[in-house]
């Protein structure tokens, strides 16, 4: 299949939320993942939390906080991912899809050149996302971003369910490529509703830029980044960062880093059974002296102790 991306993938993030360019490009690419036979292989990564992966090779360790998928447009990306308990290596290729179910864990690789479309479930929104990495190194933000007014309803939760039991359960590939094939289908309807949506409005450039740069954070906080490599990321200078960070969210930068980094630890210390040293390296900290220092600042008291004065909901 022959890939057209029209919709700028230079590596700089500049088709934000709400851009008619943007809806048209994913509009014009669920087309094309709709039609028979597109689709190759189908990866689905469970939630179960099979044992702390020990070895990244060189990759870089998420839990992530949605249900999500990924189609690959080009080159390839590899993945360590969980698959019924039980870790799995695997390499993406043009037409295959890996589904994430929500808080499942995963390790990424960015050695080699590769472009994919992102579909993100969010509670208050579908997300769609184009990432073009053009080279071997840190994650590339994404190239082209789509954000709908509502989220996706109707069967399609139905629909994520059902891929998160076979994703536990372990893959069935013909169940499961059909239900993929829905999804898209009902994704696609959603995004064609969306611009008659009376809860949607184009935003100003700085507006839209802000989005990009807040979604940026919310999926790479775990990753070694700061002012400076979230500015050179989306070329701008650190100090319009700044001004955006205290404009739209009245924080100043590395407060709204740590922030987001903090909320994920106490729900990992919450919900997983992963040593206070994971959980710092989850979230960014590759100090777990560091973070413990910051964890006890922030919420009073230290990781070990927060845990054990929350009910156990430990699932992983």
């Amino acid at each position: 299949m022959t890939i057209r991306l029209s919709c700028n993938i230079s590596g700089t993030a500049n088709m934000g939320k709400g851009s008619s360019d943007s809806h048209s490009f994913f509009t014009e690419q669920l087309k094309l993942w709709m039609k028979p036979d597109a689709l190759q292989k189908i990866y689905l990564c469970s939630s179960s939390f099979c044992k702390s992966p020990d070895d990244f090779d060189g990759g870089i360790f998420k839990i992530l906080s949605w249900n999500r998928m990924i189609i690959m447009l080009g080159g390839e990306q590899r993945f360590s991912i969980s698959v019924g308990g039980t870790r799995r290596d695997i390499k993406l290729l043009p037409g295959d899809v890996l589904y994430w179910a929500r808080y499942a864990w995963q390790i990424e690789h960015w050695d080699q050149p590769c472009t994919f479309m992102g579909i993100i479930f969010r509670e208050n929104t579908l997300r769609f996302i184009l990432v073009n990495h053009v080279k071997a190194g840190p994650s590339s933000p994404p190239s082209c971003i789509y954000h709908t007014a509502l989220p996706i309803s109707g069967a399609a939760p139905f629909l994520i369910n059902a891929l998160n039991f076979l994703a536990e359960s372990g893959n069935d590939a013909d169940t499961s490529r059909h239900i993929i094939s829905a999804l898209l289908n009902l994704s696609f309807g959603h995004l064609e509703a969306d611009l008659l949506s009376s809860g949607h409005k184009d935003e100003g450039i700085a507006s839209r830029r802000w989005h990009q740069i807040y979604d940026y954070l919310q999926e790479h906080f775990s990753a070694p980044i700061n002012r400076k490599t979230v500015a050179e990321a989306f070329s701008v200078h650190p100090n319009y960062l700044s001004c955006l960070a205290s404009i739209y969210t009245g924080k100043n930068f590395q407060d709204l880093l740590e922030n987001l980094r903090m909320e994920e630890a106490r729900r990992l210390l919450r919900q997983t059974s992963l040593s206070v040293e994971r959980v710092a390296e989850s979230c960014g900290y590759h100090s777990a002296s560091y973070f413990v220092t910051a964890f006890k600042r922030l919420n009073g008291f230290s990781p070990s102790k927060y845990r054990l004065s929350m009910p156990s909901q430990r699932n992983h």
